[in-house]
């Protein structure tokens, strides 16, 4: 019972510490959570709001759109959720664990080379990434959306 309750605390602590890692930059919060809840709708208009005044002076918001769309195309994201934050040269790195399901047939060929059948092909996989964002005027913009390998225009294109 002890050992169940330590494990449960450690937990708890852990989920804290990262809300308040994250809280202590005012406004990140919401600004994540927003921008990941956009994500999650496909509302790639939304999505591109959010990222820094450099990437939409660098990517037309049409290239934009129509790449997400393209790049997202069967994927599905089903939860993401905190892990901590930390600043790093002047940005916030926002450590997330994202719960994606994967399009149909994604998995196939990586599971006939270890010599499983496609029936047993993962729905869904959990993943750990770094998003990066950043203040300008007072304004919170995403950095780098943390790609998780299919979303190429997740990642910066222009230093700032």
């Amino acid at each position: 019972m002890r050992v169940c309750m330590a494990i449960f605390l450690a937990l708890v602590m852990g989920a804290c510490s990262a809300q308040d890692q994250l809280n202590t930059f005012p406004g990140l919060s919401n600004a994540v959570s927003n921008y990941y809840r956009d994500e999650q709708n496909h509302d790639w208009q939304k999505t591109y709001e959010w990222r820094t005044p450099g990437f939409k002076q660098n990517v037309l918001l049409p290239t934009y759109i129509e790449s997400m769309r393209r790049d997202s195309q069967g994927w599905v994201l089903k939860t993401f959720t905190v892990l901590g934050a930390k600043e790093e040269h002047g940005k916030i790195e926002v450590m997330m664990r994202f719960v994606e399901q994967v399009p149909k047939g994604y998995m196939d060929s990586a599971m006939k080379l270890i010599g499983k059948p496609n029936s047993m092909a993962p729905a869904e996989i959990s993943l750990t990434d770094t998003s990066i964002w950043m203040r300008v005027h007072g304004q919170w913009y995403c950095y780098d959306a943390a790609s998780r390998t299919h979303l190429s225009m997740n990642n910066p294109v222009v230093a700032e």
